[in-house]
Formats: C-alpha cells, sequence, structure tokens
C-alpha cells in the first residue's frame, strides 16, 4: 500500500511540473490617508501627462469621513508612470470634493474617456454630486496633458428633468477620429441611451423605453469586432415586456452615417446574467477583437471577433467566476507577459482574489493564476497598464474598504500593482476535454507563506451538482494528512479552507474527487 501511495504522489507530482507556475511580483503598494477613506474604490489607466508611460488614476471616494464630524467629500490621486515607478511613487496631481458655501460635492466616480478630443491621447472624467441634491450632479472633463485639476476643460450638468445614470468608453464609432461616450439616463421616467460624440460632445439618442428595468444598464464599447475600422457597441437591460422578466443584451456595428437602427440579439434570457459587455483586445491572436459579452453562475461567455458572427453559443468560457459585481468592474485586459496576445483578467472581490487567463491561439479557458490576498474586499475593482514602461503590462487591484460598520480597524484602503513579466506561461492543453467535462482547481495562496491557511477551490459543472465531493492531502512521503468529504454540493464551485499552522515546511499535493471526476495539484509551505 505505501508503494502504491509512493508512485500516485509521483506519477501526480511529475504531471503538475509540467505546467508552468507562473507568479506576477508585487510592483508597489500604495494607502490611503485615514481610515476608511476608501481609496481604491474606483481606478482608471491612462497616459495623462503625454510621456509615453501610462497613469493610474485612484479615487477615495470617502475621503475626508471622520466619524460623527465631517462627511466623506473624495479625492483623487494622479500617480504619474515611469522607470522608477512603485511605492515610493507620490501623486502628481490631487483633487478633493470641497464644501464651499455649505453645499458638499462629493466626487462620484473616475473614468477613462478615451480622446474625446482628438489629439491623440486619453482624457478623464471625474463626477461630482451634492449628497443632498441630486440634480447637482455634475462631469468635469479633463483633457490628457493637463497640468491642474481645478480647472476642468468643460463641466457637463443634466438636462431638466434628467437623471444621468453611469457612463462608458465607446471607442471612435462613426470613424470620424474622436472617441465617443455611452451614457444610461433617465429621462421622464423613461430609461435611455444615447452616444456623446467625441468633438462635438453632441448626444444622440440610441433606445429607450418604459419597459427597460432600473436594474444595472449599460452601453458599453466591445472594441471593432469585425475589423471593419469603426468600433461596435453593445446595451444590455432587463426588460419587463413579458413574465418573468428577460435579460437582453443587443449588439450594434459601429459605422459612419451614425445609424443604429437593426441590432444583434445576442442574447435574451430569463437566466440571471450580467449585462455589462468589455472589450478583451485580440486574444486569440487571428487580428479581430474580443469581448466579454455576460457571465452566470457556469462560466464567464467570450466571444472572438469576426467578420461572421454567430450567437449560437459563445467561443469560450472562462472559468471560475471572477467579475466583480453586477456592474462587472472586476474585468480588465492587457497583455501582462508580452508575447502579442491580450490576456483577462478578473477578480472576485467577495473571495478576495483575481485570475489571469493568458491569451494564446489555444486559449481553453481554465486560469493561468490566481491571486489572494488577506485584505477584505480585495479585488473591488482593477486598472491595467504599463505602469514602470518595460513592455509588460501591469496588473492594480484594489481593496478600498473593510465589512462592518465604523470604527472598526485603522483600514485605509489599499491598492496593490502586480508587474508583467515575460514569464508567465499559459497551461495550454490543446487536447484537454471540453470544459463542460472539466473539473479545474485552484489553490491559494501558493506557495504558503505568511498565512496560515490555503483556499481550495474547485470548478465544475452543472451536472455535478449534487455529488459528493472529497478532499484529500498528502504529504512527499505519500501519507494522508488531511481529508474532508461532504456528502453533496448544491453548487458548480466549491470552496474549502485547509489550516496549515501544523504542517511543516515541504511539498504537499491536493487531490480533489466531485463524483468520478478526480484533479490533483501540488502547493508548497515556506515556513
Amino acid at each position: 500500500m505505501k508503494m502504491k501511495r509512493l508512485l500516485l504522489v509521483s506519477v501526480l507530482l511529475t504531471a503538475c511540473i509540467l505546467h508552468a507556475v507562473n507568479n506576477m511580483p508585487l510592483l508597489a503598494q500604495m494607502q490611503g490617508e485615514h481610515n476608511n477613506s476608501g481609496y481604491g474604490y474606483s481606478l482608471v489607466s491612462l497616459d495623462f501627462n503625454h510621456d509615453g508611460y501610462d497613469d493610474l488614476v485612484v479615487l477615495a471616494t470617502f475621503y475626508g469621513y471622520q466619524y460623527q464630524q465631517t462627511p466623506s467629500r473624495g479625492k483623487v490621486y494622479i500617480y504619474y508612470g515611469g522607470p522608477s515607478f512603485g511605492t515610493a511613487t507620490q501623486p502628481a496631481m490631487t483633487l478633493e470634493g470641497d464644501y464651499s458655501e455649505g453645499l458638499g460635492r462629493l466626487i462620484t466616480r473616475i473614468y477613462d474617456l478615451g480622446d474625446v478630443n482628438g489629439d491623440g491621447f486619453d482624457d478623464l472624467m471625474i463626477t461630482d454630486v451634492n449628497p443632498n441634491l441630486t440634480s447637482s450632479a455634475r462631469s468635469k472633463y479633463f483633457f490628457g496633458g493637463t497640468s491642474d485639476l481645478s480647472t476642468p476643460a468643460m463641466v457637463i450638468t443634466p438636462l431638466q428633468e434628467e437623471t444621468l445614470g453611469s457612463f462608458f468608453e465607446l471607442g471612435d464609432v462613426d470613424g470620424d477620429g474622436y472617441e465617443d461616450l455611452g451614457i444610461n439616463y433617465i429621462l421622464l421616467n423613461e430609461k435611455r441611451f444615447d452616444i456623446q460624440w467625441g468633438g462635438t460632445f453632441e448626444r444622440q439618442l440610441i433606445f429607450s423605453g418604459i419597459e427597460v428595468m432600473p436594474n444595472v444598464r449599460s452601453i458599453a464599447g466591445i472594441g471593432d469586432i469585425n475589423g471593419d475600422g469603426y468600433n461596435d457597441f453593445t446595451i444590455g437591460y432587463v426588460s419587463s415586456e413579458t413574465e418573468p422578466y428577460n435579460s437582453i443584451i443587443n449588439l450594434y456595428y459601429g459605422n459612419p452615417d451614425r445609424v443604429f437602427a437593426n441590432p444583434i440579439v445576442l442574447i435574451q434570457t430569463t437566466e440571471s446574467i450580467t449585462r455589462l459587455c468589455k472589450p478583451l483586445g485580440d486574444i486569440n491572436g487571428d487580428g479581430y477583437n474580443d469581448f466579454f459579452a455576460y457571465a452566470n453562475p457556469y462560466g464567464m461567455r467570450v466571444w472572438f471577433g469576426t467578420t461572421n458572427l454567430s450567437t449560437v453559443s459563445p467561443d469560450i468560457v472562462l472559468n471560475p467566476v471572477y467579475f466583480g459585481n453586477d456592474s462587472v468592474r472586476g474585468i480588465e485586459s492587457g497583455d501582462v507577459n508580452g508575447d502579442g496576445f491580450s490576456d483577462v483578467v478578473g477578480a472576485s472581490y467577495s473571495n478576495q482574489r483575481f485570475a489571469v487567463w493568458l491569451g494564446s491561439s489555444t486559449m481553453n479557458g481554465q486560469a493561468d493564476w490566481i491571486k489572494f490576498n488577506q485584505y477584505e474586499n480585495f479585488g473591488y475593482d482593477l486598472a491595467m497598464g504599463d505602469y514602470n514602461g518595460d513592455g509588460f503590462c501591469d496588473i492594480a487591484v484594489s481593496a478600498p474598504m473593510e465589512e462592518g460598520s465604523w470604527p472598526l480597524h485603522d483600514y485605509r484602503g489599499y491598492v496593490f500593482i502586480y508587474a508583467g513579466y515575460s514569464g508567465m506561461v499559459a497551461n495550454n492543453d490543446p487536447l484537454a476535454p471540453q470544459l463542460s467535462q472539466q473539473l479545474q482547481m485552484m489553490i491559494s495562496p501558493n506557495p504558503v507563506r505568511n498565512t496560515a491557511e490555503i483556499s481550495i477551490d474547485l470548478i465544475s459543472t452543472a451536472v455535478d451538482k449534487g455529488k459528493p465531493v472529497r478532499i484529500e492531502v498528502f504529504n512527499l512521503k505519500g501519507q494522508s494528512v488531511y481529508q474532508s468529504e461532504d456528502n453533496s454540493t448544491p453548487f458548480a464551485e466549491f470552496n474549502r479552507k485547509v489550516y496549515l499552522s501544523n504542517y511543516p515546511s515541504g511539498i504537499y499535493l491536493c487531490r480533489a474527487q466531485v463524483g468520478n471526476k478526480q484533479i490533483s495539484k501540488k502547493f508548497t509551505i515556506i515556513k
């Protein structure tokens, strides 16, 4: 029996070693100025000072808040990128909300607009409002190259009877050299979706309806997915026209005539899905831009760009299901390893982690690296850019607040930046079974250094619901040092935490079984 266990462990370890051990080093760690500042509530990347390096913009939305003394007013920090970018980097510019003449203005969001004024550089929007007067909302535009945030290039306020919702970068939809902006809003109780055209800043109504529910709504850019030179976009919403309600995502192709009469229905379903699409760049290297369409409990649906798009099924399904929340703040893309393929990053702040899917021509949908962090709400927002100018896209991840109510701990809010580098390698397996048949396992952190536990995540499929789940950990001698068994699980995603405080340093093997499916992965404890 002992010999059989040793043989089993040897075979499984050999199989594990065939896969790359990915890791992205910490480039910088930044924190807010005071407890409960909400530092990292929103993150944006753009080259704001026109020097060729990506800059990082951070919003601390609760800045100024002192318990039972002063309300929040918010603060924006702009950190310039460059070869020396790191933890010691100080903000080049800041902007605080104010309380002039007794009217408090709270900074609520920051947005990368794209190049709306046609000078070749991305522009920044900062929105603020008097919390006691919703009609006081305003959008302040700062064109790239601005060296003083006290004077915006343009300020736009809502029209009469209009309540603005969210803004979305669309890219250049009509090919006029200016990037455009999507806006969802409410006018006289009707939900509407507009394009604000770059250059002139005129607005065009694209879609409206009283049947549109107040759930998360979006008019979002997805890139030029059909290669015709015009950026495309989607509109997502919940319709009350039928019972039960339908989640709908319509796809619109960009064109020079600004005509959007016959959208493609990408999906219409009574199931629970997200309704905000995201551009992903070219993740499979075929020359077309790809996009994240929606997520449901069983995976994140991605379509590859093409001149003949089919809505029947997605081209790839990403797991685990990490997208942030219904507003899909947890999905971004960029080339982290410099191989020419766009890579996908997805975060789950409820699980305090994010995952990286490395793009390739044989991308199989399984995450190539997962990073866990002990800070609460780690992964609340994401931004990606090459902040140190080394040619690899970096990942900025925020943990702006802890759970519970004031005052709790001295939690100032944090932003962690992980450096991209060429050592990130995709665990591609062109001969792997179809995703619908796979059992996936993620172990984090790995290696284990400064924590007393690991988190084991199993991703299965709907057909495996209700089947028994068994997890076992072996040391290198083939001895079973941990066992757990659940008679059944109601979910396709299963999590188990294993405490390691009494385990010595070394290499261990974790084996999981769901029904008749098995998977094994190694992990290392370093004390």
